[in-house]
């Protein structure tokens, strides 16, 4: 927002049907809105700590040079990594690509990960039966598997 302090903005809220809004200057709207979110949620701050919330922004800079998306699908960039992180991370891929409407799909099949990761069609399929038992992906389909939150955080954390 490249709005100063002294400008007046609204916000608008809409909760359940009802409509809130809050308006003047930047600073009084805020602190009106937050006010109002504290008195709805007054546990908010207590509650936001156990919520598991993916940063978009931050997976994308952390996965630029790991995985690119393209219109056939994921393309895993480094292929120097074990087989679990590979697939993580070309699971990883068709998730960012659906988010960002380069893909019509989030899964990807067992075949598709073998050709991706270039590893052997048995080597993909018994980490993908570990990994599912882990809760890192789920099997949505007959072969079909996608990325979960937990996932993306542990394959994010691999990273740091």
């Amino acid at each position: 927002m490249s709005s100063s302090r002294g400008e007046a903005i609204r916000i608008n809220v809409q909760i359940k049907g009802e409509q809130f809004n809050f308006e003047g200057k930047v600073d009084e709207a805020i602190s009106a809105f937050l006010k109002f979110i504290c008195n709805i949620y007054p546990s908010y701050e207590v509650v936001s700590k156990i919520i598991l919330t993916i940063d978009y922004e931050k997976i994308l800079k952390d996965f630029a040079g790991i995985i690119a998306v393209a219109n056939e699908g994921p393309v895993l960039l480094r292929h120097d990594v074990p087989t679990d992180q590979a697939i993580g991370f070309c699971l990883i891929g068709a998730h960012i690509g659906l988010k960002i409407g380069k893909s019509l799909k989030e899964t990807l099949t067992s075949e598709e990960l073998t050709k991706s990761t270039g590893k052997s069609s048995g080597t993909v399929a018994n980490e993908l039966t570990t990994m599912t038992k882990q809760g890192l992906v789920e099997r949505v389909g007959r072969g079909e598997y996608k990325i979960t939150t937990a996932g993306i955080i542990h394959y994010s954390q691999v990273l740091q």
